[in-house]
């Protein structure tokens, strides 16, 4: 069993940057959902992974039981904006049945083991860079009008960054419009 009381502005703030790295068209359940693991320090891990990208949140909740359980991102999300109180219990009994209650409220859906959510990979490297966030926005900005939309090819639904001697390069390619931009950078 699991129980945990989050503040649902905390809770809302980490679930709407998950959705965008959550699954909707795959044969793997536990993609589709919202990735919950407790801590011992009184926070609660939430992720999510579409198996291309990733998201990891650590939101300060009140840890009642410890666990770890999936839910489903989408019917969450509409629940959770749905709760009347600025606290939302999320409860999960031993045969993954979970109540998410707020006043009074109450919903109940089916979630998943923790143990089936899919490992987020470890990025780690040698190098890094610092840029404000200013610059990178803008560069991105000047670069997006050639970026493909849902093109089969992947590579041309995003742009190729490029960071060497302090200088980060960006591009852009559609297969019609290229747009190339660079910029000073920190190396670390």
């Amino acid at each position: 069993m699991t129980k945990i009381i989050f503040d649902k502005a905390a809770l809302v703030s980490a679930i709407l940057p998950a959705l965008c790295s959550v699954s909707d068209r795959n044969t793997l359940t536990a993609i589709e959902g919202i990735y919950f693991e407790t801590t011992e320090e009184g926070s609660c891990i939430l992720c999510s992974y579409d198996m291309e990208k990733g998201i990891h949140e650590v939101v300060e909740a009140q840890v009642i039981e410890g666990g770890s359980f999936i839910v489903n991102a989408a019917k969450l999300s509409r629940m959770i904006r749905m709760m009347p109180q600025d606290t939302i219990t999320i409860e999960v009994d031993d045969k993954y049945m979970c109540k998410i209650t707020s006043g009074s409220s109450c919903f109940e859906l089916h979630s998943l083991p923790g143990a089936d959510f899919p490992a987020i990979p470890v990025l780690q490297g040698n190098h890094s860079f610092k840029i404000a966030q200013g610059v990178l926005k803008r560069i991105i900005s000047q670069v997006q009008f050639a970026i493909a939309q849902n093109d089969q090819r992947a590579a041309l639904n995003g742009a190729f960054f490029e960071v060497s001697e302090g200088v980060l390069k960006l591009v852009a390619c559609d297969g019609n419009k290229l747009a190339i931009r660079k910029t000073e950078c920190e190396m670390n």
